[in-house]
C-alpha cells in the first residue's frame, strides 16, 4: 500500500497487467506462459510498478507455481530495486565518463591479461595497432598485430612485469605494425593485481614521441654535416664570443 498508493481493497480488483509497466513489446501473458505450460516452476524478470498517482519505480518479480486447494496457482514475490538501479546508473555514468576521458587522451592506454591478450584498448592504442575498432583487438596478443621481432621485444617486457612485478617507466621503443605504420613511443607498463595481490595482468601506456625523434634525427644529421664539412664553420653568440668551431676550423687555424 505504501509503495504504490492503493488500498488492499483497491488492489484486489486490479490485475498484474494494470500494475506492471512492461517494456515496449513485452506482454505479461508471455512472461507467465512457461509457468502455465509447466515448462518452468519459477520465472524472474525486472519491470516497473505503476503507482496510483501515475508514477513508477523499478521492481524485481519472482513468479512461482504452487498448489492451492488442489489447483496450480502462481505467487509473486516483488522487490523494490530503486536503490540498486540508482547505484547501477551512477556506476554506468561514472564508467562512461572515465571511458570518454581515456578514449580521447592522445596517449595509448591498454590492459592485457597474464597471457598477453588485450582486455581493453583506447582509440590511440587501436590506431597504433593499425585497427579501427576495439572488437578487432580484444583477445589478441602482440604476435597477432606486429611483426615477430617487434612482438618478441614487447612480450619480453611484458614478462618482466607479469612474472617479476617489475614496473617499466618511459622506455623508448619503436613500434611497427603489420600495416607498415611506424611510431616511436615512450612506453610504461605496470602490473595489475587482484584483491589478493596476485598479478593477473598489466596496464600499459604509450606516449607518442615520433615528432621528437624525427627532430632529433634531423639535428643529428645537421650536426654530422657540420662536423664533417670540408669548410671552416664557426658559431658565435650575440656578443661575438665563439661557442663552436668544427674540426676543419681548428685544422686551418691551428687553434684547439
Amino acid at each position: 500500500e505504501t509503495n504504490i498508493g492503493y488500498s488492499l481493497a483497491e488492489l484486489s480488483s486490479l490485475t498484474p497487467v494494470e500494475l506492471y509497466l512492461l517494456k515496449d513489446g513485452e506482454v505479461f501473458e508471455e512472461k507467465i506462459k512457461p509457468l502455465i505450460n509447466g515448462e518452468l516452476n519459477v520465472v524472474a524478470f525486472e519491470t516497473y510498478h505503476k503507482r496510483k498517482d501515475g508514477t513508477s519505480y523499478p521492481i524485481e518479480v519472482y513468479l512461482q507455481v504452487f498448489s492451492y486447494e488442489g489447483k496450480n496457482a502462481i505467487t509473486a514475490f516483488i522487490r523494490d530495486i530503486s536503490q540498486r538501479k540508482k547505484a547501477e546508473e551512477e556506476l554506468h555514468n561514472s564508467n562512461m565518463i572515465l571511458r570518454i576521458i581515456i578514449d580521447y587522451i592522445p596517449d595509448a592506454i591498454y590492459m592485457k591479461d597474464d597471457k598477453g591478450r588485450k582486455l581493453f584498448a583506447n582509440k590511440a592504442d587501436i590506431e597504433n595497432c593499425g585497427l579501427s575498432k576495439e572488437e578487432e583487438i580484444i583477445g589478441k596478443t602482440d604476435f597477432d598485430m606486429f611483426p615477430k621481432d617487434i612482438a618478441e621485444k614487447f612480450w619480453a617486457d611484458d614478462l618482466r612485469v607479469l612474472e617479476n612485478g617489475e614496473i617499466i617507466i618511459n622506455r623508448e621503443e619503436k613500434l611497427i605494425n603489420l600495416y607498415g605504420d611506424s611510431k616511436w613511443l615512450l612506453t610504461s607498463k605496470i602490473p595489475f593485481r587482484d584483491s589478493k595481490g596476485n598479478i593477473i595482468g598489466l596496464v600499459g601506456l604509450g606516449h607518442d614521441i615520433t615528432r621528437r625523434k624525427i627532430a632529433e634525427e634531423e639535428m643529428s644529421k645537421l650536426s654530422k654535416t657540420i662536423t664533417q664539412s670540408p669548410v671552416s664553420i664557426i658559431i658565435t653568440n650575440t656578443l661575438g664570443k665563439i661557442e663552436y668551431v668544427n674540426p676543419k676550423f681548428t685544422e686551418v687555424t691551428g687553434y684547439a
